[in-house]
């Protein structure tokens, strides 16, 4: 449970920080899912949410050090600095 528990809270802050960063996302009255790309805009939101974390080098709540910039938009570098799971396993 208390694993479970801090999960939620990440999740929760995550949540938080976008919808504080981008206040697009808070106005559900003027999202209009017939209309608009709310998944899109969102994705968005959580794409510049990442970007903006990285720039101000902000230390989680738990201690983790994010990406720096370059590494978090060049996926392939990430890719390759990221141990397999074959690798783990030795």
């Amino acid at each position: 449970n208390a694993a479970m528990s801090r999960s939620r809270i990440a999740v929760e802050n995550a949540f938080g920080k976008t919808a504080n960063l981008w206040r697009t996302n808070q106005f559900t009255s003027q999202l209009q899912p017939l209309n608009m790309p709310v998944a899109a805009l969102y994705f968005v939101s959580v794409l510049l949410t990442n970007i903006h974390t990285c720039l101000r080098q902000q230390i989680s709540p738990f201690g983790l050090q994010p990406l720096s910039i370059e590494d978090y938009l060049n996926p392939v570098a990430f890719l390759l600095s990221a141990p397999s799971a074959a690798q783990e396993l030795e």
